[in-house]
């Protein structure tokens, strides 16, 4: 065996042999000695290693570093979700297990897998009722040469920890640019988004590679994402990301382009360049032929590329040639590096967009609610509010959400829209929606739905928990100031009615709108945290508790006990 800390014995890793049967670990060689360690691991053939005693802490020496290899990396953290605390693991993937839920998540991603010389994956679970979900998983690898908003950022002079440049030009960038690590991929189960899992996920990532990562033993002293949906969804300013700007783009030029490279022999361009344009060319000329179109007709459909066509009906012609302007976002992994960041970025703060077609109109009601017999109480309605009626079955909820309309419905300050009644038809889901595609987008990302792969699905193809989210995109794209919803969560799992029941309280603060909804699982209070709770009695009566003065131990004892009287 070999010992911690032995300066006699010459540690390095002999061999490191992959089992294509057991794809998610390696087993390296270090003299006799057999290790097995997830095989992703940044360790190789020729590295010296201080390996402990029982063999589970194995660490990579490098000058003036060190890397830890084994026990893995794990991250843990918990994530509230109405008064519950559920715990959070990202952890590299050592097992079986973990790579099938790996794969699994993967078919969720709406761009096809590359493969990268040096990759690292987190993958997150969680263990909910009784069982472990994987939930999402972020991929760390060597960041691209060239990105248009990185080198304005860095085309200024740099000096920590004896990595020095002035400008940012194609011999620094060369030396340096695997100082730079990038996440290439970002992915949460769309039944998990909105839980907080991408926050998780890249202070995962951020500590790994600040821990952890290296190239040939140097550490990075950047990490960067860049991604077409952090136009509508900033979740890397979460993790104290920082927005550096956009990348170029071919928006512009895709069609001059196409026009002169089919012509062209693009033999004598830069390789990489060659590589790329060769490709598009190749790309279309498919896409012209799946399509029965001939080069110039296809050509016309590039002259005007802009997002509205590139997430439309022409999707399938634009994906893997028309690459769209992306927003960067970059954060350094020292205090100097963030500095750096901080001073040299023009930063741009986001924000949700109520940039619907008409203004949602304030309002304040009062209407009278017959709560048994010749007993009267009014219930006063206001935007921004979330009324629930909670009841047993039959216990009239559905006739006092009915009553409550047919007071409404006539009233000038509201506008109703029955959730209920909401329809889609045959087209991509992407057509269903009228408004500016950003906002759309900006919705999306709100509710859960902000996945490419589900675009081009009619509504009908969507599974119970999307066709939720889709009806809650439209809910909050109207112009609809008050929304009612019978029966809510009805043929919903209870995963799926625990996570979307958890985005009500934002779709209220960000539209203004007020929901009614009518409840059976008592449970759901919690999550909802109603700011009025109409409950329906057995015997029909009716009680109105407002300003959240109430517990659900109350509530319950107090139907409990006139329910075993009625039965009595």
């Amino acid at each position: 065996m070999l010992k911690e800390n032995d300066d006699n014995v010459d540690n390095v890793v002999n061999s490191v042999i992959k089992d294509k049967t057991k794809p998610w670990e390696k087993k390296i060689k270090i003299g006799e000695l057999e290790l097995i360690v997830p095989q992703k691991s940044l360790i190789k053939k020729g590295d010296k290693v201080l390996i402990s005693n029982d063999g589970s802490s194995i660490t990579c020496l490098y000058p003036n570093n060190e890397f830890t290899v084994l026990p893995k990396y794990q991250y843990n953290t918990n994530i509230k979700i109405g008064n519950h605390e559920i715990k959070v693991k990202a952890e590299e993937i050592s097992t079986e297990f973990q790579l099938k839920g790996y794969n699994n998540l993967r078919k969720f991603h709406y761009l096809s897998e590359r493969g990268f010389p040096r990759e690292i994956i987190l993958i997150a679970s969680i263990e909910i009722f009784g069982s472990t979900f994987f939930i999402g998983y972020i991929s760390l690898t060597i960041a691209s040469l060239m990105n248009k908003a990185r080198h304005n950022l860095l085309n200024n002079s740099y000096n920590n920890n004896n990595v020095k440049w002035d400008t940012w030009g194609a011999k620094t960038m060369k030396k340096y640019v695997n100082r730079i690590c990038n996440i290439s991929r970002l992915l949460i189960h769309p039944e998990f988004r909105g839980m907080g899992i991408t926050k998780v996920l890249l202070s995962a990532g951020i500590e790994y590679c600040s821990k952890r990562w290296h190239v040939k033993g140097k550490k990075p002293i950047f990490l960067e994402i860049t991604a077409l949906m952090l136009k509508y969804n900033q979740f890397p300013l979460s993790a104290n990301m920082i927005y550096i700007g956009t990348t170029q783009g071919n928006l512009k030029r895709i069609y001059s382009d196409l026009k002169y490279n089919i012509k062209k022999d693009l033999s004598s361009l830069p390789s990489g360049v060659s590589a790329m344009q060769s490709s598009y060319v190749t790309k279309f000329l498919q896409k012209c032929d799946n399509l029965n179109l001939d080069i110039h007709e296809g050509l016309e459909f590039y002259k005007d590329v802009n997002i509205v066509n590139y997430y439309g009906k022409l999707h399938y012609l634009y994906k893997g040639i028309v690459r769209v302007p992306k927003p960067v976002y970059m954060i350094g992994l020292d205090t100097y590096s963030q500095d750096y960041i901080l001073n040299n970025s023009k930063s741009i703060n986001f924000s949700l967009s109520n940039e619907n077609n008409t203004k949602i109109q304030n309002f304040n009601i009062s209407i009278l609610l017959n709560l048994k017999n010749k007993d009267q109480e009014k219930l006063i309605i206001k935007e921004k509010q979330l009324i629930v009626i909670y009841g047993l079955s039959n216990s009239g909820k559905s006739i006092q959400l009915k009553n409550i309309e047919e007071q409404l419905k006539y009233t000038k300050e509201i506008s109703i829209l029955n959730f209920n009644k909401i329809s889609f038809g045959d087209r991509p889901l992407i057509d269903e929606f009228k408004n500016p595609i950003h906002l759309v987008l900006q919705i999306f990302s709100t509710v859960g739905l902000l996945d490419p792969i589900n675009f081009d699905k009619p509504y009908s193809q969507l599974s119970t928990g999307l066709k939720y989210r889709a009806k809650l995109a439209k809910l909050l794209l109207s112009n609809n100031n008050l929304i009612l919803i019978d029966n809510f969560g009805f043929g919903l799992d209870p995963l799926s009615l625990f996570l979307i029941t958890n985005k009500f309280q934002k779709i209220i603060s960000q539209t203004g709108k007020t929901i009614i909804l009518t409840i059976t699982n008592h449970y759901l209070i919690k999550f909802i945290k109603p700011t009025q709770l109409i409950i329906k009695y057995p015997d029909y009566s009716s009680k109105i508790i407002k300003n959240n003065k109430f517990t659900i131990e109350k509530v319950l004892a107090q139907i409990r006990s006139q329910y075993f009287s009625l039965m009595r």
